[in-house]
């Protein structure tokens, strides 16, 4: 099908491996399903676990990722979107954005720091170049006879380390 000028639709490709997280290959399927709806044309390419990482991972223009979350807002904007970022997937570049992460990693006053990184999301959101489909795929809980151990969304379980934290109360 092609638009009224007779040039085809576009065609996105997204590269995915089960090696970015479990799963990724069929939230690819359910992107491509849901663009579709949109009218975009999605190709999943399915990468092998195997060298994902070295051969796909910040070489492919749309490729499938995972990122835990991190204990500052300005820390994973720094990781994900600076320009100098050696994980920079989108290789999101904008003087704007700079200034205002520089500002806001400058500023210890939360609520004065606020107003930047609120920008700076707003600022990914419309011009950014990351499609973030948002779910967890663990669960934390607590319980007043567990001791040691606070829930949070950083990451399931106090990291991985809930053994050596948590105990169960006599």
């Amino acid at each position: 099908m092609g638009h009224k000028s007779g040039v085809a639709d576009p065609k996105i490709l997204l590269q995915a491996s089960d090696a970015a997280f479990n799963g990724a290959v069929d939230e690819g399927a359910l992107l491509q399903a849901s663009a579709a709806k949109a009218g975009l044309k999605v190709d999943v390419k399915r990468e092998p676990a195997d060298g994902f990482w070295a051969n796909v991972w910040l070489k492919g223009p749309f490729v499938e990722s995972y990122w835990g979350g991190r204990a500052a807002a300005t820390q994973m904007l720094s990781v994900a979107y600076a320009a100098n970022a050696t994980w920079n997937e989108t290789h999101w570049n904008s003087e704007k954005f700079e200034k205002l992460l520089a500002d806001a990693r400058g500023e210890t006053d939360e609520a004065k720091r606020r107003p930047y990184i609120w920008e700076m999301q707003k600022m990914l959101n419309e011009e950014g170049g990351a499609i973030i489909p948002v779910f967890k795929d663990w669960i934390d809980a607590h319980n007043e006879k567990v001791g040691g151990h606070t829930p949070h969304g950083g990451f399931d379980m106090d990291n991985g380390l809930i053994m050596e934290k948590a105990w169960i109360k006599a």
